[in-house]
């Protein structure tokens, strides 16, 4: 009757060893070798309860860092500041690129409190009125 084996990752291993064989077509040419070889496996003494390990009060404190999809609080922070810094910038291009244009500084910028006072409404002279 053959016996359980000791370690049980031995026995997958050695089934993983053989199907690998097996699926090559490679027949087994040294069946000695492959007995004795079996025959010395390793002897691993396990206890039945593992003894907990001192953890000093004086070391590190390690913990699970919180994230989502792997960004972490602290990636999420810094990147939504670049982007808000980034979206100023270009706020502030798109207002120094488009002042010039009438439409929009009647349609927008006056509308605006702050800088609605810098664009004030042009009276066409009804002379210049095509309509």
């Amino acid at each position: 009757m053959p016996q359980a084996p000791l370690i049980p990752a031995l026995s997958a291993l050695e089934t993983r060893a053989k199907h690998h064989i097996e699926s090559f077509h490679i027949p087994n040419c040294f069946p000695a070798i492959e007995a004795a070889t079996r025959s010395f496996a390793p002897v691993v003494k396990m206890s039945s309860l593992p003894s907990p390990q001192y953890k000093s009060p004086y070391g590190p404190k390690y913990f699970y860092q919180t994230h989502v999809s792997g960004i972490t609080t602290r990636a999420f922070i810094r990147g939504g500041l670049n982007a808000g810094f980034f979206g100023g910038v270009a706020l502030g291009a798109l207002i120094f690129y488009a002042s010039g244009i009438p439409r929009i500084q009647k349609d927008i910028f006056l509308n605006v409190p702050v800088i609605g006072r810098y664009y004030p409404v042009k009276e066409v002279h009804p002379a210049d009125n095509p309509f």
